[in-house]
């Protein structure tokens, strides 16, 4: 099992958050963004941890790749 961390949850991360799910092989452990309900919110849907510090999310061992949903 792939766990993920995802950072942004505003216009396309939660698209992205639904395709990890999907997955058989993969799994959202956190969901990070500054706006901390934003995170929770999202996180809440799939199981995940949330944070508005993306350094928590990365000292977590599970976590082996990050997803980045923020805006160019």
């Amino acid at each position: 099992m792939l766990d993920l961390c995802l950072v942004g949850a505003g216009f396309i991360g939660p698209l992205h958050a639904a395709n990890v799910a999907a997955h058989p092989g993969a799994r959202l452990a956190w969901v990070v963004d500054l706006n901390v309900a934003a995170a929770r919110s999202l996180a809440h849907k799939y199981g995940a941890r949330a944070s508005g510090a993306l350094d928590e999310a990365l000292a977590d061992p599970r976590v082996r790749a990050v997803i980045i949903c923020t805006p160019p």
